[in-house]
């Protein structure tokens, strides 16, 4: 439940089913599952605290491929010895693609 931080996330069991403890109230429940969609999906949680939710998962249909920008030479070297510094890796999707799934990645660290 992405409103309270204190309920701490949970797995379903082989069936699918899960159960989640948190007072009356309107709640977004975050769902997430390898090789499916995210999902975020309001959910109104009554006095009693029981509700019984069906939520569809949508599978992340895609193709293998591999992005790669440059051919793995130290041209350009850039370094922080600062704490808490953090590098991004920016991702171009090919023409007519919305959407993928990274599975992997390949950093090149030098002294």
């Amino acid at each position: 439940l992405i409103e309270d931080a204190l309920i701490q996330p949970v797995q379903t069991d082989e069936n699918g089913h899960f159960s989640i403890s948190a007072y009356k109230g309107n709640y977004t429940l975050h769902i997430s599952a390898p090789f499916y969609h995210v999902q975020d999906i309001t959910i109104a949680i009554p006095a009693n605290g029981n509700i019984e939710q069906n939520i569809p998962l949508q599978p992340f249909v895609g193709y293998p491929d591999e992005i790669g920008y440059d051919d793995g030479t130290a041209e350009a070297h850039n370094a922080s010895l600062t704490a808490g510094d953090g590098w991004a890796v920016k991702m171009f999707l090919p023409e007519g693609k919305k959407s993928a799934l990274v599975t992997a990645g390949l950093f090149r660290f030098w002294d």
